[in-house]
Formats: structure tokens, C-alpha cells, sequence
């Protein structure tokens, strides 16, 4: 999300669902985009009808914990049935998610049930003008 409002390339694949390059090694680093893209995909999660809402951050990722201040901070805010959590296992838990797991990560895609690429929903309705490239499609 956040690299789609920065102007930076997101990719489609087979799947459809949108993925960005940024490499992930072990910390996040907030940048500019971080507020919009909690507010956008907020947007998204209430267009849909989506409540509760729980978010699921890997707790080993370095400044997990800000984020989820600044998710829940938002949420609340807002007046969304919505709370985000700190985890151990968090491509496990969301595979497992009751309801429907919201990811990019294709091994969660795999285990679960049922699954929504809310990154990419989030896109479509509010970043028309966003850099996409589908490889996906033959």
C-alpha cells in the first residue's frame, strides 16, 4: 500500500494479488505514506462491511510495536471495531484466521480458507493512478 501511493512499482501475478518489491529484512521503517495507507485500507475495511477487525504483526520485525500503536491509535479514532496485536506467529495465526485472512504472502494465501488481497482492493478504489504491472496473465 504504502508503496503505491509512493509512486513506486506494484506487481500482479497469477494470483491477482498486488505485491511491491521493498525488501523486508527484519524491520519496518515508517515513511510518509504509512498514515494514509492505515487510513486508506481503514476505508476499505469499512466499505466492505468488515467488523470486527483484528490486525497481526510479527513481533520480531523491529518497530512492529509503532505501527500497531498507530493502527489501533487510527482505528480508534475513527470509531472502528478494530484492534491490532503483536505475534510470535503471525503467518500462522492470519492462515488460521476464522473468518477471512487479508495478506500478500503467498504461504498464507495457500493455508487459508478464505482470503482477501486488501492491499489491492485498497488500491484499485483509492490509488487508481498507481505504477501496476500484471505478469499474471498469459
Amino acid at each position: 500500500m504504502e508503496a503505491a501511493l509512493s509512486g513506486a512499482l506494484v506487481i500482479s501475478g497469477r494470483d491477482e494479488v498486488l505485491r511491491d518489491l521493498s525488501r523486508v529484512s527484519g524491520s519496518y521503517k515508517r515513511v510518509a505514506q504509512t498514515e494514509r495507507a492505515i487510513e486508506l485500507l481503514g476505508r476499505t475495511v469499512s466499505e466492505l462491511g468488515a467488523s470486527p477487525c483484528e490486525w497481526c504483526l510479527d513481533r520480531a520485525v523491529s518497530n512492529s510495536g509503532r505501527l500497531r500503536a498507530s493502527i489501533e491509535t487510527y482505528g480508534q479514532d475513527q470509531g472502528w471495531d478494530w484492534t491490532a496485536r503483536l505475534t510470535d506467529r503471525t503467518d500462522s495465526e492470519i492462515a488460521q484466521a476464522p473468518d477471512v485472512a487479508v495478506s500478500s504472502d503467498s504461504w498464507i494465501l495457500d493455508n487459508a480458507e478464505a482470503w482477501l488481497d486488501l492491499a489491492g482492493e485498497a488500491v484499485r478504489r483509492f490509488v487508481p493512478q498507481a505504477w501496476r504491472l500484471d505478469i499474471g496473465k498469459g
